[in-house]
This record gives structure tokens, sequence and C-alpha cells, in this order.
């Protein structure tokens, strides 16, 4: 009876557990500075998967600097409607990823006209190769809360 609490227990740890959605790499072709993902439902925020994940493949040899947006959509009604986008980013494959920056949105509140965010990372120069930008819900999410769409992510690189 003890193992039954015990199996019991641990698959609703795992359940309850917050999922991440890696979307497939982007690759941006030698000698564009610009690329987009259109979100289907699967790139929404939920109690159950509180992170999206995009990775982009840069494929350029010099410096640039980085503009990401994202545009969110709300389902539902609740209080927590912010989201925090993050770019990482690595100069190779087998590398762990490096912090660059990171922003809040405002509050997403319409479920027809999205919620606009940017980052302009101008600060510095960038030689990355690879870059990632992260979707996340800043706290954890209720269940029964607002779900959150990413319906829009575009990237532009500036060569320096």
């Amino acid at each position: 009876m003890r193992k039954l609490f015990l199996i019991a227990a641990v698959l609703l740890t795992v359940g309850a557990a917050a999922q991440v959605k890696n979307n497939a790499q982007i690759n941006m072709a030698s000698g564009n500075t610009y690329t987009y993902y259109l979100g289907t439902t699967a790139d929404t925020l939920t109690e159950n998967q509180d992170s999206i994940l995009i990775p982009v493949f840069v494929n350029m040899n010099n410096n640039y600097k980085v503009i990401v947006e994202g545009e969110f959509l709300r389902g539902g009604a609740a209080s927590d409607t912010i989201v925090k986008m993050a770019i990482w980013g690595k100069y190779f494959a087998n590398e762990s990823w490096t912090y660059i920056t990171s922003v809040n949105s405002s509050a997403v509140t319409s479920a027809t006209t999205p919620t606009v965010k940017t980052i302009d990372y101008s600060t510095s120069s960038l030689r990355y190769r690879y870059l990632r930008v992260h979707f996340k819900r800043p706290v954890p999410v209720a269940a029964g809360a607002t779900k959150i769409k990413l319906s829009l992510f575009q990237i532009k690189t500036v060569i320096q």
C-alpha cells in the first residue's frame, strides 16, 4: 500500500510540473537579417506549459545588434497576464547558453488585438551564431489562469 501511495505521489508531481515547449530551430539563411515565426495553438502559455523556447541559427560573420518582437493574445479572464521575454546566445552548438537580456511585457488584455513587446538590444554588438528566445510566465500560473498565446515572433539583426 505504501508503494502505491509513493507511485501516485511521483506521478502527481511529474504531472503537475510545468512543461517547456521547444520549437524547432529557425535557420537564417546567409545574408538574411530577418525571420519570423507564426505561433500555433501549441504556442500558448498555460498552467501546464509555462515556457516557449525558439532557437535561431544566425548565419553571419559580422558583429550585429538584435531586435526581437513578440506578439501575444489573451485567452480567458484572470489577472496574471505578463510575459517575460529573454534572449540567450552561444557560439557553438555544444556550448551552454549565455544570458543576454530580458524584459517583461505589459499586461496582455485582448484576445483579438495583440500586445506587442520588443527587445532592442543595441547596447553592444553580438557575435553569437545561435540565439534562443525564451517566452515565460514570470510568476507561477494557477490552474484555470489566463492562457496567453504567442501569435507572432520576429527577429531582426542589424549588421555593425
